[in-house]
Protein backbone atom coordinates (compact mmCIF):
# COMPACT_ATOMS: atom_id res chain seq x y z
CA UNK A 1 0.00 0.00 0.00
CA UNK A 2 1.57 2.81 -1.09
CA UNK A 3 1.19 5.94 1.72
CA UNK A 4 0.08 9.04 0.07
CA UNK A 5 -2.27 11.30 1.29
CA UNK A 6 -3.64 14.68 0.65
CA UNK A 7 -2.49 17.51 2.62
CA UNK A 8 -4.53 19.25 5.34
CA UNK A 9 -5.69 22.64 4.33
CA UNK A 10 -6.16 23.87 7.74
CA UNK A 11 -2.15 24.17 7.30
CA UNK A 12 -2.01 27.52 4.89
CA UNK A 13 -2.49 29.76 7.92
CA UNK A 14 0.07 32.07 7.95
CA UNK A 15 2.75 31.38 10.41
CA UNK A 16 6.30 32.21 10.45
CA UNK A 17 7.42 28.55 8.67
CA UNK A 18 4.85 27.54 6.74
CA UNK A 19 6.22 24.05 5.32
CA UNK A 20 7.89 21.45 6.95
CA UNK A 21 9.20 17.62 6.57
CA UNK A 22 8.89 15.32 8.94
CA UNK A 23 12.16 12.53 9.83
CA UNK A 24 11.47 9.80 12.46
CA UNK A 25 13.80 6.92 13.05
CA UNK A 26 13.08 3.26 12.85
CA UNK A 27 13.79 -0.11 13.40
CA UNK A 28 12.30 -3.67 15.00
CA UNK A 29 15.38 -5.75 15.88
CA UNK A 30 12.87 -8.93 16.86
CA UNK A 31 11.38 -10.67 14.06
CA UNK A 32 8.14 -11.73 16.04
CA UNK A 33 7.19 -7.77 16.31
CA UNK A 34 7.95 -7.23 12.95
CA UNK A 35 4.40 -6.88 11.29
CA UNK A 36 3.08 -4.97 13.97
CA UNK A 37 6.17 -2.37 14.00
CA UNK A 38 5.73 -1.90 10.03
CA UNK A 39 1.80 -1.15 10.74
CA UNK A 40 2.49 1.71 13.21
CA UNK A 41 5.32 2.83 11.03
CA UNK A 42 2.50 3.15 8.33
CA UNK A 43 0.37 4.65 10.46
CA UNK A 44 3.17 7.28 11.87
CA UNK A 45 3.19 8.07 8.13
CA UNK A 46 0.25 8.10 6.96
CA UNK A 47 -0.35 11.06 9.87
CA UNK A 48 2.65 13.17 8.76
CA UNK A 49 1.33 13.10 5.44
CA UNK A 50 -2.31 13.87 6.54
CA UNK A 51 -1.02 16.58 8.55
CA UNK A 52 1.02 18.72 5.83
CA UNK A 53 4.28 17.33 5.51
CA UNK A 54 6.32 18.04 2.00
CA UNK A 55 7.49 14.88 2.69
CA UNK A 56 8.30 12.26 5.15
CA UNK A 57 12.00 10.88 5.80
CA UNK A 58 12.45 7.73 7.61
CA UNK A 59 15.85 6.51 8.33
CA UNK A 60 16.59 2.33 8.83
CA UNK A 61 19.18 1.23 11.09
CA UNK A 62 20.25 -1.55 8.49
CA UNK A 63 21.89 -3.96 10.90
CA UNK A 64 19.06 -4.48 13.65
CA UNK A 65 15.65 -4.27 11.65
CA UNK A 66 13.42 -7.25 11.07
CA UNK A 67 10.62 -5.34 9.24
CA UNK A 68 10.88 -5.29 5.69
CA UNK A 69 10.28 -1.44 5.93
CA UNK A 70 13.61 -1.17 3.35
CA UNK A 71 11.67 -2.93 0.44
CA UNK A 72 8.55 -1.80 1.21
CA UNK A 73 6.32 0.34 -1.09
CA UNK A 74 5.98 3.77 0.22
CA UNK A 75 5.01 6.52 -2.11
CA UNK A 76 6.86 9.59 -3.93
CA UNK A 77 6.39 11.45 -0.90
CA UNK A 78 8.16 9.18 1.90
CA UNK A 79 12.19 8.08 1.78
CA UNK A 80 12.92 5.38 3.78
CA UNK A 81 16.68 4.71 3.88
CA UNK A 82 19.23 2.58 5.16
CA UNK A 83 21.88 4.34 7.90
CA UNK A 84 25.11 2.38 8.77
CA UNK A 85 26.71 2.69 11.07
CA UNK A 86 23.65 3.74 13.00
CA UNK A 87 25.76 4.45 16.32
CA UNK A 88 23.49 5.59 19.07
CA UNK A 89 21.53 8.53 18.51
CA UNK A 90 22.92 11.39 16.01
CA UNK A 91 23.77 9.63 13.15
CA UNK A 92 20.34 8.58 11.70
CA UNK A 93 19.52 12.36 12.59
CA UNK A 94 21.90 13.32 10.36
CA UNK A 95 21.40 11.59 7.47
CA UNK A 96 17.67 12.82 7.50
CA UNK A 97 19.45 15.89 7.04
CA UNK A 98 21.11 14.65 4.85
CA UNK A 99 18.77 13.84 2.73
CA UNK A 100 15.93 16.18 2.91
CA UNK A 101 19.19 19.00 2.30
CA UNK A 102 17.17 20.15 -0.87
CA UNK A 103 13.85 21.02 1.04
CA UNK A 104 15.62 22.46 4.02
CA UNK A 105 17.40 24.50 1.62
CA UNK A 106 13.99 26.71 0.91
CA UNK A 107 13.82 27.27 4.55
CA UNK A 108 11.17 24.10 4.55
CA UNK A 109 11.15 23.02 8.78
CA UNK A 110 12.35 20.02 10.15
CA UNK A 111 10.19 18.31 12.61
CA UNK A 112 11.35 14.68 14.07
CA UNK A 113 9.46 13.19 15.60
CA UNK A 114 8.83 9.53 17.08
CA UNK A 115 6.58 6.61 15.98
CA UNK A 116 5.05 6.57 19.05
CA UNK A 117 3.33 10.04 18.83
CA UNK A 118 0.46 11.17 16.76
CA UNK A 119 0.95 13.28 14.15
CA UNK A 120 -1.92 15.60 13.12
CA UNK A 121 -2.77 19.58 11.82
CA UNK A 122 -3.61 20.94 14.96
CA UNK A 123 -0.40 19.52 16.61
CA UNK A 124 1.75 20.89 13.51
CA UNK A 125 0.57 23.91 13.72
CA UNK A 126 0.84 24.52 17.16
CA UNK A 127 4.12 24.10 16.81
CA UNK A 128 4.66 25.92 13.71
CA UNK A 129 3.15 29.22 15.37
CA UNK A 130 6.15 29.59 18.11
CA UNK A 131 8.53 29.08 15.62
CA UNK A 132 9.93 32.80 13.61
CA UNK A 133 14.08 33.92 12.81
CA UNK A 134 15.15 34.36 16.17
CA UNK A 135 13.55 30.54 17.18
CA UNK A 136 16.09 27.61 16.30
CA UNK A 137 13.87 24.81 17.80
CA UNK A 138 10.01 24.44 19.30
CA UNK A 139 9.28 21.35 20.64
CA UNK A 140 6.44 19.86 22.64
CA UNK A 141 5.91 19.40 26.18
CA UNK A 142 6.20 15.59 27.42
CA UNK A 143 5.24 13.21 29.58
CA UNK A 144 8.46 13.45 31.67
CA UNK A 145 9.44 16.59 30.89
CA UNK A 146 9.90 19.25 33.99
CA UNK A 147 7.52 21.74 32.82
CA UNK A 148 6.90 25.12 34.38
CA UNK A 149 5.12 27.70 32.77
CA UNK A 150 6.98 31.09 31.97
CA UNK A 151 10.18 29.74 33.19
CA UNK A 152 13.61 31.18 30.83
CA UNK A 153 16.66 30.49 31.76
CA UNK A 154 19.22 27.54 31.21
CA UNK A 155 18.42 23.98 30.70
CA UNK A 156 18.82 20.56 31.49
CA UNK A 157 17.90 17.51 29.76
CA UNK A 158 14.50 17.49 31.25
CA UNK A 159 13.20 21.36 30.27
CA UNK A 160 14.47 21.01 26.66
CA UNK A 161 12.55 20.11 23.18
CA UNK A 162 13.26 16.19 22.94
CA UNK A 163 12.66 14.84 19.05
CA UNK A 164 10.51 12.85 20.57
CA UNK A 165 8.53 15.85 18.79
CA UNK A 166 10.53 18.71 18.22
CA UNK A 167 10.67 21.32 15.38
CA UNK A 168 13.58 23.02 13.72
CA UNK A 169 14.89 25.94 12.15
CA UNK A 170 17.05 24.78 8.78
CA UNK A 171 18.64 27.98 8.89
CA UNK A 172 20.64 27.27 12.43
CA UNK A 173 20.93 23.66 12.51
CA UNK A 174 21.50 22.18 9.04
CA UNK A 175 25.04 24.29 9.40
CA UNK A 176 26.22 21.98 12.13
CA UNK A 177 23.50 19.14 12.66
CA UNK A 178 23.88 17.35 15.67
CA UNK A 179 27.21 17.25 17.14
CA UNK A 180 28.78 13.70 17.82
CA UNK A 181 28.96 14.08 21.83
CA UNK A 182 24.98 13.24 21.60
CA UNK A 183 26.51 9.96 21.27
CA UNK A 184 28.49 9.68 24.38
CA UNK A 185 31.62 11.07 25.92
CA UNK A 186 34.11 9.01 24.57
CA UNK A 187 35.06 6.81 27.49
CA UNK A 188 31.67 6.22 28.07
CA UNK A 189 29.41 5.31 25.69
CA UNK A 190 26.69 5.04 28.14
CA UNK A 191 26.30 8.47 28.58
CA UNK A 192 24.79 8.81 24.96
CA UNK A 193 21.16 10.46 24.07
CA UNK A 194 19.11 13.46 24.79
CA UNK A 195 21.44 14.84 21.91
CA UNK A 196 19.40 18.01 21.92
CA UNK A 197 20.55 19.74 24.53
CA UNK A 198 24.52 20.16 23.00
CA UNK A 199 22.97 21.43 20.06
CA UNK A 200 21.38 23.95 21.59
CA UNK A 201 24.11 24.97 23.15
CA UNK A 202 26.39 25.29 20.29
CA UNK A 203 23.54 26.31 18.47
CA UNK A 204 23.17 29.27 21.36
CA UNK A 205 26.72 30.22 21.17
CA UNK A 206 27.10 30.20 17.55
CA UNK A 207 23.84 32.25 16.78
CA UNK A 208 21.43 34.13 18.90
CA UNK A 209 18.69 32.57 19.25
CA UNK A 210 16.61 30.89 21.82
CA UNK A 211 14.40 27.06 22.06
CA UNK A 212 11.18 26.91 23.53
CA UNK A 213 8.81 24.00 25.09
CA UNK A 214 5.45 24.37 24.54
CA UNK A 215 2.34 22.90 25.64
CA UNK A 216 0.01 21.06 23.31
CA UNK A 217 -3.44 19.57 23.92
CA UNK A 218 -3.40 15.91 22.76
CA UNK A 219 0.01 15.22 22.58
CA UNK A 220 0.88 11.88 23.31
CA UNK A 221 3.85 9.50 23.53
CA UNK A 222 2.37 5.73 23.46
CA UNK A 223 4.29 3.30 24.71
CA UNK A 224 1.55 0.38 25.37
CA UNK A 225 2.93 -1.25 22.52
CA UNK A 226 6.22 -1.78 24.25
CA UNK A 227 7.30 -5.24 25.00
CA UNK A 228 8.76 -5.44 28.63
CA UNK A 229 12.63 -5.09 27.73
CA UNK A 230 11.97 -2.48 25.22
CA UNK A 231 9.69 -0.76 28.37
CA UNK A 232 12.91 -1.19 30.77
CA UNK A 233 15.26 0.28 28.22
CA UNK A 234 12.97 3.30 27.62
CA UNK A 235 12.36 3.85 31.62
CA UNK A 236 16.24 3.49 31.89
CA UNK A 237 16.45 6.67 29.22
CA UNK A 238 14.03 8.45 30.86
CA UNK A 239 15.50 8.30 34.43
CA UNK A 240 18.63 9.33 33.54
CA UNK A 241 17.32 12.48 31.29
CA UNK A 242 19.58 15.01 33.45
CA UNK A 243 22.74 13.08 34.07
CA UNK A 244 23.36 11.87 30.24
CA UNK A 245 23.44 15.57 28.89
CA UNK A 246 25.26 17.01 31.71
CA UNK A 247 28.12 14.68 31.02
CA UNK A 248 28.22 15.98 27.53
CA UNK A 249 28.16 19.57 27.99
CA UNK A 250 31.26 18.82 31.15
CA UNK A 251 33.34 17.12 28.94
CA UNK A 252 32.48 19.50 25.96
CA UNK A 253 33.09 22.53 27.87
CA UNK A 254 29.50 23.77 27.20
CA UNK A 255 27.00 25.45 28.78
CA UNK A 256 23.23 24.41 29.54
CA UNK A 257 20.95 26.74 27.05
CA UNK A 258 18.70 28.97 27.46
CA UNK A 259 14.51 27.48 27.08
CA UNK A 260 11.47 29.53 27.32
CA UNK A 261 8.66 27.51 28.66
CA UNK A 262 4.94 28.66 27.09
Amino acid sequence: MDCQVAQNPTLKKESSMEKFVVGTRFFESKAENAEASLRKLRAFVLGALASGAEKVYVAVNVAEDKSGALNAPWGEKVVVFGVQPWGKFVMPLNAILLAARKELATGVGMLFASTEVVLNAKVVMSLMDHMDRKTYVVGAAMLGHDFQQGYHGPANGRMFPWNTLALWNPEYLYPIGFPLIGDGIPEDPSTAGVEELATGSALEDLRSSIAKLVTIEGVAWDTSSFDPERLAKHNAKMASKVTRPAEQLEWAQLSEPTVIHI
